[in-house]
């Protein structure tokens, strides 16, 4: 399955079709597909070279998922999506995502975002550490001479 090279590019869609990247998180970059808030197509590569894909189509609120390692099957069913070809979904074998591991997600994504002012807190953090490293490293140094002192037990 594969994107029809006779529709034009530059076709506009009345379906607004968004792409993003998590900066946050380079190490695991995705790109997402959406119709709307509950249409989309998310491809995330993980760490082991592998690909989590996950959508979601029109009113059923359930999402799918799989995983593979087969690049080609990614483009694919990215490509089947994006054209709304028919049958793109059939092309693979999905499993519903738990709705546990779906509630999880959504939490993690809420204090995401409200701790993210918090990472200040983590730069004192490391710079306190790398303080007492230093001071650390001074005392040694000062023990060390005192040991060398003439006239000490």
């Amino acid at each position: 399955m594969r994107a029809d090279p006779s529709r034009p590019t530059d076709d506009p869609d009345p379906a607004a079709v968004r792409t993003e990247f998590d900066a946050a998180a380079p190490e695991h970059p995705f790109l997402e597909l959406a119709r709307g808030e509950r249409d989309w197509i998310r491809a995330r590569r993980l760490p082991d070279g592998m690909y989590e894909l996950q959508h979601c189509r029109g009113e059923d609120a359930r999402r799918f998922e799989l995983y593979t390692s087969d690049h080609c099957l990614v483009r694919d069913l990215l490509c089947g999506w994006l054209d709304d070809a028919p049958g793109w979904s059939e092309a693979a074998v999905w499993s519903p995502v738990d709705p546990a591991i779906e509630e999880l997600e959504r939490v993690r994504s809420e204090l995401a975002g409200l701790l993210g002012g918090l990472t200040v807190l983590d730069d004192l953090g490391t710079g306190l550490d790398l303080a007492l490293a230093r001071a650390d490293e001074l005392m040694g140094e000062l023990d060390a001479a005192a040991l060398e002192l003439p006239g000490q037990p």
